[in-house]
């Protein structure tokens, strides 16, 4: 009796000294997402596993978290998951692969506020760039406006252009010009000439710099989102 007595307190307490020697943690964590830790939690978890994970979620929209899990099947982990089937086997449409590209790249500036700030102030640069080049192209026209006319009117005039409703903005961008710019006493014509010649200077150096990255990708296998997320860190 007394022996079975034994036996039965080491098989109740045996998981309990197991449960404790594994340091399993005492208290549950909380985490919240996009900028709560979870994320982080999630990858520093799966990159401490070393024999196998489950996955059950409708769909992936997190880069890290299938990164890591990519990483955890190289290393040997045995990596399971159950998605939804429509998210494998439903045709792409070309509006759907706009959305979600629109979704990504909003996912990343959320996730990511450093590469936010660092794209807002490139592209501001660059706005100034532009429109310092449409000076001198006006310059050369002979259209009497000043710098800061031009600061006015172009980025308004980007702005239309960049709206999805012609390619490249083509024929929207000379049409802003034309009455921007013939409220400021340019001709048509010479309006018309302007927008065309800083269209053509923008797609010339747009050229050069895929040329140049493409070039750059090809002999490093650069990859811009791994130094995004580097750089989130």
């Amino acid at each position: 009796m007394l022996k079975k007595a034994i036996i039965l307190i080491a098989i109740v307490f045996l998981p309990l000294a197991t449960c404790q020697a594994a340091d399993v943690p005492t208290a549950p964590h909380v985490y919240f997402s996009p900028k709560g830790g979870c994320t982080k939690a999630i990858t520093d978890a799966i990159g401490q596993t070393k024999q196998s994970i489950l996955v059950q979620a409708y769909s992936f929209t997190s880069y890290p978290i299938a990164e890591a899990l990519i990483d955890a099947q190289k290393r040997g982990v045995k990596v399971e998951a159950i998605v939804d089937g429509k998210q494998i086997h439903e045709k792409k449409t070309k509006l759907g692969e706009i959305i979600t590209k629109a979704y990504n790249a909003f996912h990343v500036c959320i996730n990511y506020p450093g590469v936010l700030r660092k794209t807002m102030a490139l592209s501001i640069l660059n706005h100034i760039v532009l429109i310092g080049v449409a000076f001198l192209i006006g310059l050369s026209l002979n259209i009497k406006l000043g710098y800061i006319d031009y600061l006015t009117v172009f980025p308004v005039i980007n702005a239309i252009a960049a709206l999805p409703i012609t390619p490249g903005g083509l024929g929207m961008r000379e049409g802003a010009s034309i009455f921007l710019l013939g409220a400021l006493n340019v001709p048509s014509p010479t309006a018309l000439a302007l927008s065309l010649l800083v269209y053509l200077a923008m797609l010339f150096w747009a050229l050069v710099g895929g040329i140049i990255y493409l070039a750059f990708v090809y002999q490093t296998g650069y990859d811009a989102r791994k130094e995004i997320e580097a750089e989130a860190k």
